[in-house]
């Protein structure tokens, strides 16, 4: 199975996942976290008492439209999971969640954050994997992760 981060040009991406069908390669897209347009650390130092003032619009963090709706480009093959909703409400995306700082810097998660959310993609990728299984044998399921650089 293939991890995919939604950063990626639009073209390679799609370029990315019918070369892995041809060679029958599963896919797990994960669309990407928030990208802050602020850093996120000097917000919470400033309003140490009042973290929840740290957030940003969605519809600024969230701007471009999520490749997952482009369904025609993934495969049958493919899994996709939007995780937007852990750290968006609809209106704003916040610095913290569950007294954990989620971001180090505007793109990057804490690592305390990654552990407590790890759980999130147990489920999904466990269900991927089986329906993998049922479709074919063990022996030729790829687990890996992919930067974009492996098709250059």
């Amino acid at each position: 199975m293939v991890f995919i981060a939604f950063r990626l040009r639009k073209a390679s991406i799609f370029e990315a996942w019918h070369y892995f069908d041809e060679q029958d390669i599963p896919l797990f897209l994960v669309r990407d976290t928030p990208w802050y347009t602020k850093h996120n650390l000097t917000c919470l130092d400033k309003n140490a008492n009042a973290p929840e003032d740290c957030k940003e619009a969605q519809d600024v963090i969230i701007k471009d439209s999520s490749l997952m709706s482009y369904s025609e480009f993934i495969s049958e093959s493919a899994t996709a999971m939007d995780v937007t909703d852990y750290f968006c409400d609809g209106e704003y995306c916040h610095y913290v969640i569950g007294n954990l700082i989620t971001h180090f810097d505007p793109i990057h998660l804490t690592a305390t954050f990654s552990r407590t959310f790890a759980p999130v993609f147990d489920e999904p990728i466990l269900e991927a994997l089986r329906k993998k299984w049922m479709m074919r044998p063990f022996s030729s399921l790829s687990i890996g992760y992919c930067t974009g650089k492996e098709l250059s």
